[in-house]
């Protein structure tokens, strides 16, 4: 089926919105200037709250494909563009950190990297910030999601038992650190409110 307006032989470009490009360089003049504006404070609130909507919308759903193959049969080509998809490879716009390989291993220059790696920044602040709980969480869900597929693959082998333990270690060495850190979720002023559709104990099995 063609979509109505999409030309596959004409990529489309996204860019971040005038709105919190603004938000942002206006902050930056401000604080250059030492300043402080009301006005700024009601457009900041404005604009979070439609990246918390934004959130949720995105949230919401992947749950709901996740619960219902029959979902994921018409939007897995949409998600696999909407995370592998890449920047204009004509722009020098990636941090440097994307194209070093380290032990082996490459970042890939996708917007799920550029999002993964942002949201883990700054990393002079070592341990003194939720960033850490976030680590923790993220090897969290990777740890599950390994051992799921190992046990499903067939039982586990020499090669995937050490694969698990190290994936395992990892996990264990951030919530060793991230013990005694405040717990920057405490009373939040925004939440998600709507219950999750998707439950992993209850994964609808495809069809054969």
């Amino acid at each position: 089926m063609v979509r109505r307006g999409f030309n596959p032989k004409k990529p489309k470009g996204f860019r971040p919105s005038l709105n919190i490009e603004n938000l942002l360089q206006e902050k930056l003049r401000l604080l250059e200037k030492d300043k402080s504006s009301t006005k700024w404070n009601t457009q900041k609130s404005r604009i979070i709250d439609r990246l918390f909507q934004s959130w949720a919308d995105m949230i919401y759903f992947l749950e709901s494909i996740a619960d219902n193959p029959e979902l994921q049969d018409v939007f897995e080509k949409d998600l696999k563009e909407l995370f592998e998809v890449k920047p204009d490879s004509s722009k020098k716009q990636l941090s440097p950190l994307f194209a070093a390989e380290s032990g082996g291993l490459r970042i890939k220059e996708t917007a799920f990297a550029r999002f993964v790696f942002a949201s883990l920044i700054p990393h002079e602040d070592e341990y003194e910030n939720f960033r850490l709980n976030l680590l923790n969480t993220l090897q969290s869900v990777v740890y599950a999601k390994t051992n799921w597929m190992l046990t499903r693959r067939g039982g586990r082998d020499i090669v995937k038992q050490s694969a698990l333990e190290d994936v395992g270690k990892a996990f264990r060495w951030t919530y060793y650190l991230n013990k005694s850190n405040k717990d920057y979720a405490d009373d939040p002023s925004r939440f998600l409110d709507f219950n999750a559709p998707y439950k992993a104990t209850l994964r609808k099995r495809r069809k054969k």
